[in-house]
């Protein structure tokens, strides 16, 4: 049987909009503060969020949803902001795995330290 390159965009657009519903109720579940955002547009930063963490070679659920995690709790568009995540984001010498578990990492040593700042 040969699946023509059509027809695979296709069978793939209902696994991204299953994942983007994923994503979206992930923060639901854990940042309550998203559920005052407009739907359409928490949807639509989601979205975008996506596409950006694919330029990163982001493309599992879990590298992909630590890369929504970190910019939901420090900016949309941290990566611009913390010259550090974006340097670690573009490299070539880490793979899309150590990307994602230094975001990690990152993201809870910068609250670490706002917490020890209270």
């Amino acid at each position: 049987m040969l699946i023509r390159n059509n027809q695979m965009n296709e069978m793939a657009v209902p696994s991204v909009a299953i994942f983007l519903e994923r994503a979206v109720n992930f923060l639901y579940d854990n940042f309550p503060e998203s559920q005052d955002e407009d739907p359409e547009e928490l949807t639509e930063a989601v979205g975008g969020l996506i596409d950006k963490a694919e330029t990163y070679d982001l493309v599992t659920e879990q590298q992909v949803m630590t890369y929504i995690t970190s910019a939901w709790l420090l900016s949309l568009n941290f990566d611009e902001e913390y010259l550090k995540a974006k340097e670690k984001l573009n490299s070539k010498d880490l793979t899309p795995d150590e990307k994602a578990d230094w975001l990690a990492k990152w993201t809870e040593k910068i609250f670490a330290a706002l917490e020890e700042e209270k």
